[in-house]
């Protein structure tokens, strides 16, 4: 009995339903964005468009899977710079938590990245147990890489409402199930099947990538806009209506951005900050018309729900919730 068998008889260990799940669900939401995919990564202040995000984003899940496969070979074939591959591995949680930060803030990248070094530490003690023909090890490994997959997906979720529980509980699942395969292939000696079961990796991490680029543009919208757009709406909606854009990132530890759109014919135009209780904390006037941004610095506010307001002509025109 090869491990694949002791894996699925004897131990009763995830892949959680038994069998990898589809992808094409995934490619069903994902990828909404057409786009030429640019092979050089931008850094933030350089993005002026969502197209810019996804080729980062696919870079860095790219990365993810790639350097997994290399540790997967050093492990279990037992090859030199282990070590070195490992720490690439975990560099790369760490880039993927800085990515999420931009948008969500320092303290959720974080959170986020120490979510990343437990999938990354737990599936290295997983594949040593397997190496070492350890059964106990394996199985509470697996069940240990399966429950801090609960965690990430439960985090993930709180951050953007676009990211749907059941969707990121299906591609969690699809994405450990299927690296269990390509590791199980590898260990039996099916080469073959090793390199079958690395392309569905690929494609289920391109799938996951652009879920997360596309939820990120539909909750920031207006962060993706190229410079000559944004010009351009300006002058459309100057005379229709105005714009009060969710605060970035949401939820925030140090400050956050509030962007918002002011008509030119609108006389008065404030931007009013309220605490948890509905209490005025602050009220900032207007003075600019077209876009503008407004920077919040709340290191002092306790953390919680806070709310503002854009009042243009004395009438209250949008209120949003923010997260601190």
């Amino acid at each position: 009995m090869n491990w694949h068998d002791v894996l699925f008889l004897n131990y009763h260990l995830k892949p959680r339903n038994m069998k990898i799940k589809s992808t094409l669900r995934m490619l069903a939401f994902a990828g909404i964005l057409m786009c030429t995919i640019n092979v050089n990564a931008q850094t933030p202040q350089h993005r002026s468009s969502a197209c810019d995000l996804k080729s980062d984003m696919r870079k860095l899940w790219e990365d993810h899977i790639t350097w997994t496969r290399n540790v997967i070979f050093n492990i279990l074939d037992a090859l030199p710079g282990t070590n070195e591959a490992v720490a690439r591995l975990l560099q790369n949680q760490d880039d993927i938590g800085a990515e999420f930060g931009i948008y969500y803030g320092t303290a959720a990248g974080n959170t986020l990245a120490g979510l990343l070094h437990g999938h990354i530490t737990t599936a290295a003690a997983l594949l040593i147990a397997l190496h070492n023909n350890d059964a106990a090890g394996l199985a509470a490994a697996n069940a240990a890489w399966y429950a801090n997959g609960d965690s990430i997906v439960d985090f993930l979720a709180s951050l953007n409402p676009n990211w749907s529980q059941a969707d990121l509980d299906m591609m969690m699942d699809s994405h450990l199930d299927l690296t269990t395969n390509e590791a199980l292939a590898r260990f039996n000696h099916n080469y073959t099947l090793d390199v079958q079961e690395y392309d569905s990796v690929h494609t289920e991490i391109l799938a996951m990538s652009d879920f997360f680029t596309d939820g990120i543009v539909a909750q920031f919208p207006r962060m993706f806009r190229p410079n000559s757009m944004r010009f351009a709406s300006s002058v459309t909606l100057s005379d229709q209506s105005v714009v009060l854009d969710q605060n970035s990132p949401n939820p925030f530890s140090e400050k956050t951005v509030i962007s918002y759109f002011i008509p030119e014919n609108i006389s008065d135009a404030q931007l009013v900050i309220y605490n948890q209780s509905g209490a005025i904390l602050k009220t900032i006037p207007i003075t600019n018309r077209g876009d503008g941004d407004l920077t919040v610095y709340a290191s002092a506010l306790s953390s919680g729900i806070f709310s503002y307001s854009i009042i243009a002509d004395g009438k209250i025109i949008d209120t949003k919730k923010m997260i601190h």
